[in-house]
């Protein structure tokens, strides 16, 4: 249930524009030549931060056509002229964690944030990083860091809400869970797994509602389906729990476990047959 969460545009303005003054003060009080020579030296490193912002968003229209030799080839070139492009960098881990390449992802996520170290989206997608590589205790302090920053931030308090369900501490899990739907109220995904954290904790009439919330939200949850099954025999609530397992096989028709928990319902009720 974790998601890697992409925006590579998070700096908006794709050229760092920190590097280009700095560049320009240089320009300015450290290099020996006429007025007219360092107006022409800044016109001139204007016009290579522009020609990067294109190259950029080239490298992110191959990108969307998940061209992605194409985008790292465009990015390791815009990295050749500066080092520090924010956009490259994260869009290059990007890459690696599609690819599943997770390491490389954490050092090149680690190196954006060198650049620009409270920037939330590279935090949620290094914490996420983290938790792929199976080390929750870094991705819950990278989560904690992001809601330090800003204590509303969605997929902060939805994956934080997720290593803690991970680590078993399911009173926290829901305490960030239910903070995730209430900052998004149309987020299937928090309510189905905030259902589970409530079915873990006994509250079933709570977790009845998540289910039902997170599949009126989106119906093609399958694992929704699946465990609301679950819940309602575990209630007794046959009908209803072989209702679910059946929804979930029409929207996933090789679910193992859909076709198990129904075949299961049926011996409970005795229909042996089916």
């Amino acid at each position: 249930n974790f998601t890697l969460i992409i925006l590579p545009l998070s700096s908006k303005a794709v050229i760092q524009p920190n590097l280009v003054l700095i560049e320009i003060c240089r320009i300015i009080f450290y290099i020996n030549i006429s007025k007219t020579k360092k107006i022409k030296y800044i016109k001139l490193t204007m016009k290579k931060n522009k020609t990067l912002q294109e190259d950029f968003l080239e490298a992110l229209e191959s990108y969307k056509r998940r061209d992605f030799k194409k985008s790292e080839l465009i990015c390791y070139k815009i990295l050749n002229i500066d080092a520090f492009h924010f956009d490259s960098i994260s869009l290059l881990a990007t890459i690696s964690a599609i690819n599943r390449n997770f390491e490389n992802a954490k050092v090149l996520m680690l190196k954006a944030l060198e650049i620009q170290p409270k920037n939330k989206t590279a935090l949620n997608n290094l914490g996420t990083t983290y938790k792929e590589l199976g080390d929750l205790d870094e991705a819950k302090k990278v989560y904690e860091k992001i809601l330090k920053i800003d204590s509303k931030h969605v997929n902060g308090n939805y994956n934080l809400g997720i290593v803690y369900h991970a680590l078993k501490d399911f009173k926290k899990a829901k305490k960030y869970l239910q903070k995730t739907v209430d900052l998004q109220k149309n987020y299937g995904l928090a309510f189905f797994n905030l259902a589970n954290v409530h079915v873990e904790l006994r509250e079933f009439k709570e977790a009845l509602s998540c289910y039902q919330k997170a599949l009126e939200i989106n119906p093609r949850i399958v694992g929704a389906y699946n465990n609301l099954g679950l819940l309602y025999r575990n209630l007794n609530d046959f009908k209803n729990a072989i209702d679910c397992y059946q929804k979930a096989i029409k929207v996933q028709p090789n679910h193992a476990a859909a076709y198990h928990n129904m075949a299961q319902s049926y011996k409970e009720i005795g229909e042996f047959k089916k």
